[in-house]
């Protein structure tokens, strides 16, 4: 992966009644839980997302996702990818991926403005939204 953010999309995995204790879970090398995204308590397919640099990971670390039915006896696993690494192939904010933050980056950034998409590239502080704290980001980050 290349980007920080990990993106899904998951439908009707609600438990027996709703009970909304199911959830995806990102464990780091260690096997530890570093972010919990509870899984939707809809019949519609909803985007789910969750900001890797943010639950604490970094470039080269390598991650599990597993998906958690919180009804089953010691909240078996039905869903784990085991072994992704996140790698550090483009520079933070470099949102076309050329190897240098620049004037193409802040157009993507601007074109991108507003509600963001779950993973888009351009949400660069993982809020949900593409503003002036992505700006502020890509900004920090310009290598031109």
């Amino acid at each position: 992966m290349t980007r920080p953010t990990l993106a899904w999309v998951a439908c009707g995995w609600s438990g027996e009644h709703g009970n909304g204790i199911n959830r995806f879970e990102i464990l780091n090398a260690q096997q530890q839980v570093v972010a919990t995204v509870a899984a939707p308590q809809s019949d519609l397919w909803i985007p789910q997302s969750v900001n890797l640099l943010g639950a604490g990971l970094s470039y080269g670390d390598t991650f599990t996702f597993r998906a958690i039915d919180g009804l089953a006896v010691n909240n078996y696993a039905w869903l784990a990818i085991d072994a992704i690494t996140l790698s550090g192939d483009c520079l933070v904010a470099d949102l076309n991926c050329d190897g240098s933050v620049d004037a193409l980056d802040l157009a993507i950034l601007l074109g991108a403005w507003g509600p963001a998409v779950p993973g888009d590239p351009a949400d660069l502080d993982g809020d949900g939204s593409i503003g002036a704290a992505d700006l502020a980001i890509l900004l920090g980050a310009w290598s031109v």
